[in-house]
């Protein structure tokens, strides 16, 4: 009996010891790993994401660098830095390094690096002045993010080639800075030459914002070449800084929007599908028609922009002057069924995607069932009623008209290249689509071209060289008042192309809330084509 008690109370003991063993093993180890941790301390220096690039391979970001720098409280370093910084960066510096950490401190100029100092070119994100903001977007604070645009819709990749500057100091056990053990620099900034090409052409870009900031307080502009669907410009108006985003969030004029992307009452250059409509019905542009200044459908009068009517008019008469009464008889003849089809081709009930995750609004038109009405067919006939859709839808219109009927579609991404700079393109499924005849096309032209000669209502807009087609359009949206007077507020529009013969450029202008009809939006299509053609000679 006693033989078998010592027997388990032996075994007891064992595992008794054998638990300890293991519970001073993993203790061990915890303590080995927080020894460690606490022996070594690391500070980041600056981080980076991968990099926009124009389709000449123009960085639109990390184009500018600053100089940064990890520092310890040796004597060289602080002799050296003391003749770089500014008093208040230098006092800041050293109450950080008399706490026994080491600081990170932004320099004016880079300076010989003695021990003390790790020194970084770091890309500066956003220099003083972004362009395109809106089609770039803004990120989270730290940068680790893409929230807007396309830093959220290719935020996969440009994370991919982000990059950071670390430095890890040695620690001794009072928990300060050990004296001549050299620091563990981390740094894989270079990774942030990777990234996107994008088809904006900085030039353009930069000409196209500056032009439509000096006669448009809200709107957009977008510079498209047809035969591509390539985006060289796109504006939004009022604009703002990537890195001031805060400032601008209870801002009533709402300048985070990317008006291009938006959907807007579209007036009288939706009259480009309407004729698209007519001619491919059959219907002959030289069908005439008396303007008398209104026309009533059922129990509603419509009334022309030109109260005391525009007289006899054939189709590219009308189109030049923008006479809604013609077009409401037009498109009457044709039916509710024709417009829709036509409309719905041209992707006036859809979105655009210019990249996975980057699209406009979703057009709207009506049904085809709501164009059985006679008054709602009429509304739509000159663009307004339930229509509504983006600067980018119009662009595409009048590409496709450029284009002989063919529907190429819009696109922003070129390609990408590697942190090496090897350039990759972007694979695109084949979308082009035959909406109208290369006949419908050539006669719509020859409208749009009309539209700029002395009696068309385009004609302030006329390029100095080469010539151009174009479609004006007011879409009144309200009414509004001054202490001096009552106006209509309406979105002001010119859509056309540049030059007339071989168009290399579609430009396409919205003011928002305009005040009146005095073409804000001509001189901007006229500046912008002038620029571009001396650009050429150059």
């Amino acid at each position: 009996m006693k033989k078998r008690l010592w027997m388990l109370y032996g075994s007891v003991f064992v595992l008794f010891c054998g638990l300890l063993f293991r519970i001073f093993t993993l203790s061990d180890q915890r303590l080995v790993k927080a020894a460690d941790r606490q022996s070594k301390v690391t500070v980041n220096v600056g981080a980076v994401r991968g990099t926009f690039y124009d389709r000449n391979k123009k960085p639109l970001v990390n184009a500018e660098t600053v100089y940064r720098a990890a520092v310890t409280a040796n004597p060289k370093a602080l002799t050296v830095l003391s003749q770089v910084l500014d008093a208040d960066a230098f006092s800041t510096m050293s109450k950080t390094l008399q706490d026994g950490r080491p600081a990170v401190v932004t320099l004016p100029r880079p300076v010989a690096a003695p021990e003390g100092i790790s020194l970084f070119q770091v890309p500066l994100r956003y220099a003083d002045r972004v362009l395109a903001p809106h089609v770039l977007g803004y990120t989270d604070a730290d940068l680790s993010k893409g929230l807007t645009g396309l830093e959220s819709a290719l935020d996969p990749l440009l994370s991919q080639f982000g990059g950071r500057a670390k430095v890890t100091y040695a620690v001794g056990a009072t928990g300060k800075l050990l004296e001549g053990v050299a620091p563990t620099i981390d740094n894989t900034l270079s990774r942030a030459n990777g990234g996107a090409v994008l088809t904006l052409d900085a030039d353009i870009q930069q000409i196209t914002e500056d032009i439509a900031a000096k006669y448009i307080k809200k709107g957009a502009v977008i510079v498209m070449q047809p035969q591509t669907g390539d985006i060289l410009a796109m504006a939004s108006l009022p604009s703002y800084h990537p890195q001031k985003v805060a400032e601008v969030l209870e801002d009533e004029n709402a300048p985070l929007l990317n008006r291009a992307l938006c959907n807007y009452n579209c007036g009288s250059v939706f009259k480009i599908v309407s004729a698209a409509t007519a001619l491919e019905s059959g219907v002959n542009p030289d069908t005439l028609y008396t303007c008398n200044g209104s026309i009533t459908v059922g129990n509603t009068v419509f009334h022309c922009h030109n109260r005391l009517g525009h007289g006899l008019l054939k189709m590219e008469e009308a189109f030049a002057k923008s006479c809604n009464s013609y077009f409401i008889e037009l498109v009457s003849g044709v039916g509710g069924n024709a417009l829709w089809q036509m409309a719905s081709r041209l992707q006036f009930n859809s979105a655009i995607t210019l990249h996975s995750g980057y699209t406009t609004a979703t057009a709207t038109f009506p049904q085809a069932a709501t164009l059985e009405v006679p008054a709602a067919l009429a509304n739509a006939s000159f663009g307004q009623g339930e229509l509504t859709a983006s600067p980018l839808h119009i662009a595409q219109l009048v590409s496709t008209v450029v284009n002989n009927g063919t529907l190429i579609p819009p696109r922003i991404v070129l390609g990408y290249v590697d942190e090496n700079g090897a350039y990759t393109e972007e694979t695109q499924a084949e979308q082009h689509q035959r909406v109208f005849s290369v006949k419908t096309a050539a006669t719509l032209r020859m409208m749009m071209e009309k539209v700029l000669s002395d009696d068309g209502t385009g004609k302030s807009g006329k390029p100095l060289i080469g010539g151009a087609g174009a479609k004006t359009g007011t879409a009144e949206t309200g009414w509004s008042r001054t202490d001096d007077e009552k106006y209509a507020v309406v979105q002001s529009w010119y859509a056309g192309y540049y030059p007339a013969s071989d168009p290399r450029y579609v430009i396409v202008i919205m003011a928002e809330n305009a005040q009146n009809t005095d073409a804000k939006t001509a001189p901007v299509f006229k500046e912008i084509a002038d620029t571009l053609y001396r650009m050429e000679q150059n």
